[in-house]
């Protein structure tokens, strides 16, 4: 597991909806701003966080992610709001 350190957005970042199973990727930042933003921080989605996509619900369900040895589940819409940058 990397350490997580920050990260400067890219001009090639995508967001978390842009990947496919098995993608690799550190968080870059965030799309929005407020109190949802706050609730990505505290389940752990800090920039710099190393995470791999586990699985995706079809037809625009929801998205399994493995970061800091445990899963995390988030709604196709939510996935969108964080930035990641590819690995």
């Amino acid at each position: 597991m990397l350490p997580a350190t920050p990260v400067s957005p890219s001009a090639d970042s995508l967001t978390l909806g842009d990947l496919h199973v098995n993608d690799s990727c550190l968080v870059e930042g965030y799309a929005t701003k407020g109190e949802y933003r706050l609730q990505l921080l505290a389940m752990g989605l800090t920039p710099g966080t190393l995470l791999r996509v586990v699985r995706q619900a079809p037809m625009g369900g929801p998205i399994q992610l493995e970061l800091r040895g445990t899963h995390l589940s988030l709604r196709r819409q939510e996935a969108q709001c964080v930035r990641v940058q590819k690995r």
